[in-house]
């Protein structure tokens, strides 16, 4: 679909720059000087890249995940930021291959999916810095107790959004679960407060 769609758009551009009007030219030009301005400003983060039609690259997580948005780019962001504000430790829930100690980053590991991870996830270091990667964010791949786990950050305001793969929260204390309506979603809140209670508390 995609490719078809930029054929029309190319023919529908081109039309307007050759027609009699000088107006639709005019706007053709604004439309590109703010597709352009918008590519700029987030770059070089490239692959979280949505233009402002679509909400911008912070509403990315809304629409895609995995290698579409977020596929662990974003550890030599997050090791910079850590170092800019003198942040030691930070508690991750990172999705990707990359083992964020080869980059220095001291870290808790939270669950995600994340090889490495999963073999030494453990309670979170609170009050404290809590990164998610935006693909664990949105739960894609995470079992229904680990989605309502991180739930409530969906509806947070991040402290920093590393390259819009990465978001960092400041956590006092683990939120509760969202509440459903669906049986289904009461079940996994269930046993996601049980898991809470074990790798928290």
């Amino acid at each position: 679909v995609q490719p078809l769609l930029l054929l029309v758009a190319g023919a529908t551009a081109f039309r307007w720059w050759n027609g009699p009007s000088r107006a639709l030219r005019v706007t053709l030009l604004a439309f590109a000087a703010l597709s352009i301005s918008s590519f700029v400003s987030n770059y070089p983060h490239t692959l979280t890249f949505f233009n402002r039609f679509a909400g911008g690259p912070s509403n990315g997580l809304r629409y895609l995940a995995d290698s579409n948005l977020d596929w662990g780019q974003g550890l030599k962001n997050l090791r910079l930021w850590m170092a800019e504000r003198g942040v030691n430790h930070i508690n991750l829930a990172y999705f990707g291959q990359a083992d964020p100690e080869y980059y220095g980053i001291r870290c808790t590991y939270l669950p995600a999916r994340s090889a490495f991870a999963d073999r030494v996830r453990s309670r979170p270091v609170l009050p404290g810095f809590v990164a998610i990667s935006a693909t664990t964010l949105s739960g894609t791949y995470l079992p229904p107790e680990w989605r309502a786990f991180y739930e409530q950050f969906r509806t947070r305001t991040p402290v920093a959004s590393i390259g819009h793969s990465i978001l960092v929260y400041w956590v006092e204390s683990w939120p509760d679960p969202v509440a459903r309506v669906s049986p289904g979603d009461a079940e996994a809140i269930a046993v996601e407060r049980a898991l809470a209670d074990g790798l928290l508390f």
